[in-house]
């Protein structure tokens, strides 16, 4: 939960990462593939929904000047035309501003301007550009946008957390709410096809800050399965916000002991050759990990790819060139 106070300032600096470099384009591709920017979302989507393929419409008269366009879009495959996002989100990054995959434009970081928002919550995402394979990444959390807190919209967000668990081992989470006095909260949980909710128990949550909480798995999944879960909040007003988890949790039956926390790998910080230029051609790539192709650098296998501070572009990985990872410590998920 990051707030805004625009009494003091509307500009907020958005810090993220890349799991490795990919700017080698080939003939075939569009002059601006491979390159990434940055949307804000007004609402929380659960991880069953996938956002509209292509940002704008002239994302996609561009990819089929280039016969990049395997199928005509839908209006619902373009984020601009879609009537349920039309006035839901908007560019932090412009389109002709999109920047390239690479450390040197990550470590620059972002400076958001959000005078023109409407105050509220809003998430962030990440949005590459690399038809026919474009990719949004939203970033865990949210941002409240206000003017004065205790009159504007209320937010709520839960903690990046544990996707594995057991039955009998309870689960561990941390939730926060930024609302008005007197809001109200819910949290629920769902089964994979996020189709109905069930209240998790009646926790009081702080309204103006991070609460622990200690919760046992429901009864329905006794015998293991697949646990999405939201919080609500609504002010007194009737304002609210939903916030769904975009980490699914797999629950195996009995007890699991939780995993600890380690720092997460970052390719811009950790690689000592992150700033090198990328090597694009026919040239043979360097030396990988043994049985590693296609590698692309994550930030632990609990964490999953976007539990870095702010946020992570996860681009797909480089169709020539060399191996996004090249230290052993910091290959993650590699195909064999």
């Amino acid at each position: 939960m990051t707030r805004i106070d625009r009494r003091s300032s509307a500009l907020v600096r958005l810090e993220y990462t890349i799991p490795f470099a990919d700017t080698c384009r080939t003939a075939g591709e569009l002059p601006d593939s491979r390159t990434h920017q940055f949307a804000a979302l007004c609402r929380s989507e659960p991880p069953t929904v996938v956002l509209p393929h292509w940002l704008s419409r002239a994302d996609v008269d561009a990819a089929r000047g280039h016969d990049l366009l395997p199928t005509e879009p839908t209006e619902a495959d373009v984020l601009a035309d879609d009537p349920a996002w039309t006035t839901c989100w908007t560019r932090i990054v412009e389109d002709a501003d999109r920047r390239p995959i690479d450390c040197a434009s990550a470590l620059e970081g972002v400076e958001w301007d959000t005078a023109a928002l409407t105050a509220g919550p809003w998430i962030v995402a990440g949005y590459t550009f690399d038809p026919p394979l474009n990719l949004w990444v939203p970033r865990r959390g949210v941002f409240r946008v206000v003017d004065d807190p205790e009159a504007d919209p209320p937010a709520a967000a839960i903690a990046p957390h544990s996707t594995l668990a057991g039955s009998s081992s309870g689960l561990a989470l941390r939730l926060c709410v930024d609302a008005p006095a007197g809001s109200t909260t819910t949290l629920e949980w769902s089964d994979a096809t996020a189709e109905s909710w069930t209240e998790l128990g009646t926790p009081e949550l702080a309204l103006d800050g991070e609460t622990p909480l200690a919760l046992q798995v429901p009864d329905a999944l006794a015998g293991g399965g697949t646990m999405l879960l939201r919080i609500s909040v609504r002010a007194p007003d009737g304002s609210s916000f939903t916030y769904h988890s975009s980490d699914a949790i797999t629950v195996v039956p009995g007890d699991l002991e939780p995993p600890g926390d380690s720092e997460p790998f970052d390719y811009c910080r950790d690689d000592p050759d992150a700033l090198e230029p990328q090597r694009c051609g026919p040239t043979a790539p360097e030396p990988t990990p043994e049985g590693c192709r296609g590698c692309a650098v994550g930030s632990g296998a609990d964490a999953g790819w976007l539990a870095l501070p702010l946020l992570l572009i996860r681009p797909r990985a480089p169709r020539s060139g060399g191996c996004g990872c090249r230290r052993r410590r910091g290959c993650r998920r590699c195909r064999a």
